[in-house]
């Protein structure tokens, strides 16, 4: 049986003082991303989560 493809769900990290808007990002993004990689949802997060390397621990953000 295969996979539905879903859209992503984003963290995002706010620079110092940064406003959040969500139809902005997604204009930016839609602008920008094939639809598939427009992400469903954003998360306003205080630091990205890294593996020890320093990679971006990508299971942290995954939701279902």
């Amino acid at each position: 049986m295969a996979s539905a493809v879903r859209s992503p769900i984003t963290g995002i990290v706010l620079a110092g003082g940064a406003a959040f808007s969500y139809p902005a990002l997604t204009a930016f993004c839609r602008e920008r991303l094939p639809a598939y990689k427009i992400p469903r949802e954003f998360h306003v997060v205080a630091e990205i989560a890294r593996t020890s390397s320093g990679k971006l621990r990508r299971s942290a953000g995954q939701a279902d």
